[in-house]
């Protein structure tokens, strides 16, 4: 049976390492060896065990104290029999593990700054250790910083057993209480020993300190004001909070404080602070509870001042309740009047609107029923002249060339009476207005058809219009075409757009160096139909400046030229600022 020799084998060679191992700490507790190689995820590592502290370790193998040499990362280098006893783990098996592992978790937090200050100097607290059999025992470590060869950060641990004492199972049991009470607690709890350093504190005390306040001193981490009305001035004192009054046995309870923090926001808050007494009577620490009350602070003082702005609005309701009161009379005599004109006016403007239906009716039927005669016209004159242009003589076709002419200048009249039909039911939907923008498109589009001549446009300041953005292209395309029109005797035409701010509208205006008009007539330009220059001379149908009326008083607005002949004309259009 092979496999039963096997284990016969390699049980004996188990038996051969752990007599060697028990052999080798025998020796180390001896003093025989001078020094031992470990092993670990450094590799091997010597320690030297010199001969001279042969005694000191006889001693601490002795001792009824636990005690253990750690390295910075926790790691065990050497315990005595004590601890491997106390944690109920073989000693073999203790060397080179972890310490944070035989820490309960719920106490690991206080260990690691009791190990981060015992290897700045010394530390010493309560906590509770995990045994290797799932047991807790409650234990008094006592860390101090210490040097091996040349390996810095070593701390040498000492561990005391206060299983057995009574007065320390009870505290222990009261702790385990209170963990559970802090763990669940949303208030800010903090214990503290006699020497008011902090030794357990909830969850929102952490959150509040934003860290881990344990084994500060609760004066540095949590700077408490309280306030306090003076008896003879009633106006509120602040005074910095100390542990000494609870020292001398006073207790605090629902005291208006405030609390700020390291971020530096101030909190307010409600402040209960007591002393703790041990079943001998002696002062074991203090507790200290916040409870943040800084809604409920801003809450009140909304409400203070919303009250005191009701009381003042009472008194003014009152005064003009007497006022109204005296208004009420001569109201009911206005409003009597105000009725009597409203009705007249409803009835006049129903009038109105009519008359403009009618009239925006009959303009529409016209200019549209127009359309297919002209048209028709139209078409037939210019068959003649390309089909039937050898029948006819010069006079004949000249004759026959004026029909055509005449009938596209109706067209086009057509169509500006249309358009201008439409504004009157076209709705008006106002943004705000780029106006140098809109002037520079437009004239562009208007130059190209006329590629040979020169211009010159010149734009000024423009304020913001808010107005129908499509409306406003019409204006300045049929401001900037009569500029146009009007300067064709002109070598190079010179255009200008501007505009200001003045009052409660905004004011813009179309310049030219063109052929003028006497403003005599002025009243007339914005008419339609009506013409102050010869067909010869400037063709156009003498609607697009009443277009231009039509657009500007649809917002409101108004509009007026000024001019002198051969002069150039200054056409002028106001908008409201707030476009109504």
């Amino acid at each position: 049976m092979p496999n039963k020799q096997k284990l016969q084998e390699e049980l004996i060679e188990l038996r051969s390492r752990v007599a060697e191992a028990e052999e080798t700490l025998r020796a180390i507790r001896q003093g025989e060896v001078d020094a031992l190689v470990v092993s670990g995820p450094e590799g091997e590592q010597i320690f030297t065990l010199k001969g001279a502290d042969h005694s000191y370790r006889i001693l601490v193998e002795t001792i009824n104290e636990g005690a253990a040499t750690l390295g910075a990362d926790g790691k065990i280098f050497y315990a005595n029999r004590r601890l491997a006893e106390m944690l109920k783990t073989p000693l073999e098996k203790l060397i080179a593990s972890d310490i944070s592992h035989y820490v309960e978790s719920g106490d690991r937090s206080l260990f690691e700054a009791l190990f981060s200050k015992g290897k700045q100097g010394a530390s010493q607290g309560e906590l509770r250790l995990q045994t290797a059999t799932g047991g807790s025992i409650p234990v008094y470590l006592s860390l101090s910083s210490m040097q091996l060869d040349s390996l810095a950060d070593m701390v040498c641990l000492a561990v005391t057993d206060l299983t057995e004492q009574k007065r320390q199972e009870e505290i222990l049991a009261e702790g385990r209480l209170s963990r559970a009470i802090l763990d669940q607690a949303e208030h800010v709890i903090v214990v503290c020993d006699a020497r008011g350093i902090i030794t357990r504190a909830s969850r929102a005390a952490h959150e509040l300190y934003d860290g881990n306040p344990l084994l500060q001193r609760f004066e540095e981490a949590f700077p408490i004001t309280i306030i306090t009305t003076e008896m003879d001035s009633g106006l509120p004192v602040a005074e910095v909070f100390s542990l000494a009054p609870l020292q001398r046995g006073e207790i605090f309870r629902g005291e208006e404080a405030t609390f700020k923090c390291r971020s530096g926001k101030v909190f307010h808050v409600l402040f209960d602070a007591g002393p703790l007494y041990g079943d001998n009577g002696g002062l074991q620490g203090y507790i200290v509870s916040l409870t943040d009350i800084t809604a409920r602070r801003h809450q009140e003082l909304e409400r203070q001042r919303l009250l005191a702005d009701q009381q003042a609005l009472t008194e003014e309701l009152k005064a003009t309740n007497e006022e109204l009161k005296t208004q009420t009379e001569e109201l009911a005599v206005q409003k009597e009047e105000l009725e009597q004109l409203t009705d007249h006016l409803q009835s006049q403007q129903k009038l109105l609107e009519m008359a403009n239906e009618e009239l925006e009716s009959f303009s529409y039927s016209v200019s549209h029923d127009l359309k297919a005669p002209i048209r028709a016209i139209q078409g037939f004159s210019r068959m003649l002249l390309k089909e039937h242009t050898d029948r006819l003589d010069a006079e004949g076709r000249r004759l026959l060339q004026v029909v055509v002419d005449n009938t596209r200048l109706m067209e086009r009249l057509t169509d500006d009476l249309l358009q201008l039909s439409r504004l009157g039911r076209q709705p008006v939907r106002k943004t705000v207005a780029n106006l140098a923008s809109i002037t520079s498109q437009v004239f562009e589009k208007l130059r190209a058809s006329d590629p040979k001549r020169k211009f010159q446009l010149k734009i000024g300041a423009l304020p913001p219009c808010l107005c129908d953005n499509s409306l406003l292209y019409q204006v300045m395309e049929n401001l900037l075409s009569n500029a146009i029109k009007f300067t064709k005797s002109r070598k190079t035409a010179i255009i200008e757009v501007a505009g200001s701010t003045g009052g409660n509208e905004n004011v813009y205006y179309v310049k030219d160096n063109g052929a003028g008009f006497d403003e005599t007539y002025a009243n007339k330009l914005f008419r339609p139909f009506q013409r102050l220059h010869r067909q010869e001379d400037y063709e156009g149908t003498g609607v697009g400046l009443a277009i231009v009326k039509s657009i500007v008083q649809k917002h409101g607005g108004r509009v007026w030229a000024e001019s002198k002949v051969n002069k150039g004309a200054t056409f002028y259009f106001a908008i409201p600022k707030n476009g109504t």
